[in-house]
């Protein structure tokens, strides 16, 4: 039994596709500024306390985390308006379909 070898070029390939599909569904799911705003948020904080003046770093680490709060608000907002959407559509299909069993 022959079993066929993936050239080199072929197995890059599939590990760039990989890996652009895991980030792809990574920014699918988890909002951006949860990766990338609030652990510069925390960064900021913790280099506050190593120069002993925390008090503005907690006010920005509170901005954004308000930010984070607010988008992630929008992208459930844009969710829930998208699940509505269809099932406005599904009825509409289902009162046309009645009304055409109805003329018949």
């Amino acid at each position: 039994m022959e079993t066929h070898k993936k050239s080199f070029g072929a197995w890059i390939w599939d590990v760039v596709f990989n890996i652009f599909k895991g980030a792809l569904w990574l920014f699918e799911t988890v909002p951006l500024t949860s990766i990338i705003i609030l652990p510069l948020g925390f960064f900021l904080l913790i280099s506050d306390w190593q120069t002993h003046v925390p008090s503005g770093q907690l006010i920005w680490l509170a901005v954004i985390m308000l930010i984070d709060g607010y988008i992630g608000h929008l992208r459930a907002d844009r969710e829930e308006q998208r699940v509505m959407n269809e099932f406005y559509d599904w009825h509409y299909k289902e009162i046309e379909k009645s009304k055409r069993v109805a003329e018949q």
